[in-house]
């Protein structure tokens, strides 16, 4: 090794704690912000990264996109939608305004409405995991099993039998007092799932409670507790 590539690793060695320092300086100035927003009947996460210079702004399933923010002022751009969706790709170029009040932001420019978020440790989760067996029309047998959950995250997953057996994963979308919801992503293992994707798990808190699937369009399919 001569002593130009000696030099070369001398002086990496020496920049790379502090590249390690200034990443996390960053990560600890990033504030994360969970919500939901609504369209029609079908509800979506909604999760708001913000930095220094901007941050990144995640719908949800259904729609499961992704916009990076570039801070302007007092307000945020996104730029282009990261993995595409009609949702994110309407957002692209508008300014969005954000207004921090404690522990409640408001974000407009989304929707019609202002959107209220709340810090990731405050916002509504659903906890502890449970499975539920269901009975839909046509005498198929469902399976519901639920885990703990943030907004946006993984929530559980729906087993189906009958003739063509498969699987879907939920995504937990919104929680209130009364209920939650899950909604189904395009994480199926095909078959008779492939038409649930999109559609909305609404499972009551009251427990024995029927529990129903609803979509932006067409009729709601109750399923009675087994």
């Amino acid at each position: 090794m001569d002593r130009w590539t000696l030099r070369g690793v001398a002086l990496l060695a020496a920049w790379l704690p502090a590249f390690a320092g200034h990443a996390a300086d960053a990560n600890a100035n990033a504030d994360v912000w969970l919500g939901s927003g609504w369209d029609g009947p079908v509800p979506h996460a909604v999760r708001l990264q913000l930095t220094p210079g901007g941050g990144e702004l995640r719908l949800g399933a259904p729609w499961a996109c992704r916009l990076p923010l570039k801070r302007e002022g007092t307000g945020y751009t996104p730029g282009l939608s990261v993995n595409g969706g009609t949702a994110c790709d309407r957002l692209s170029g508008r300014r969005l305004t954000v207004q921090v009040d404690g522990q409640r932001l408001r974000l407009d420019g989304l929707s019609l409405t202002s959107l209220t978020l709340r810090p990731a440790g405050d916002a509504a989760t659903a906890s502890g995991a449970r499975t539920l067996a269901l009975s839909a029309p046509g005498d198929t047998a469902v399976e519901l099993r639920l885990v703990a959950a943030a907004l946006g995250e993984r929530s559980g997953e729906w087993r189906q039998g009958g003739a063509t057996p498969c699987r879907a994963v939920l995504e937990l979308a919104a929680v209130d007092t009364g209920q939650q919801w899950h909604v189904f992503t395009a994480g199926t293992s095909g078959g008779g799932c492939d038409r649930w994707v999109g559609r909305t798990v609404v499972l009551p808190s009251a427990p024995g409670a029927a529990v129903t699937v609803r979509g932006a369009r067409g009729a709601d399919v109750v399923l009675s507790p087994k």
